[in-house]
């Protein structure tokens, strides 16, 4: 179901964070290497979000609060993690850890609303729907991811 990839993604991203977040800290090349990871993904879930769930969504529920938030925060989180993942990659310490668990924290709102737009989603939509969306949704994660 479309649910279990978005909660799927969110597990991801939750992994990449613990590791790091764990990272030594002159371990910079590996938290670069995590970071350009967590950006392929939020741009594969963002493609999916935007493409398969937000439209539908729309279509049955208006202009949800939930929905309309996170659609917004996407790009947000897709530019911290791109300037996180940069700064990883020079070597460049000053403010990265704060900025990180600020990351960290506007992510885990990111999770909280899509997990109330997954609610509207398995509420409001149709099984057949729910069907259609999980495969699009697998289809561009899959189209994506390579």
């Amino acid at each position: 179901m479309i649910a279990d990839v978005i909660l799927d993604d969110h597990q991801a991203v939750r992994e990449i964070f613990a590791v790091a977040g764990n990272a030594a800290i002159e371990a910079f090349g590996e938290r670069a290497q995590e970071f350009r990871r967590f950006g392929r993904l939020w741009e594969a879930h963002a493609a999916m979000m935007d493409e398969v769930v937000y439209p539908p969504l729309a279509e049955a529920v208006g202009r949800a609060p939930a929905a309309l938030a996170a659609r917004g925060r996407q790009r947000e989180i897709a530019a911290r993690v791109a300037d996180l993942a940069a700064r990883a990659e020079a070597g460049m310490e000053e403010d990265w850890d704060t900025d990180f668990e600020e990351l960290k924290a506007l992510f885990e709102r990111q999770v909280d609303d899509e997990c109330a737009v997954v609610g509207q989603i398995v509420s409001r939509l149709a099984p057949g729907t729910l069907a259609e969306m999980s495969r699009r949704g697998r289809a561009i994660r899959e189209r994506m991811a390579a």
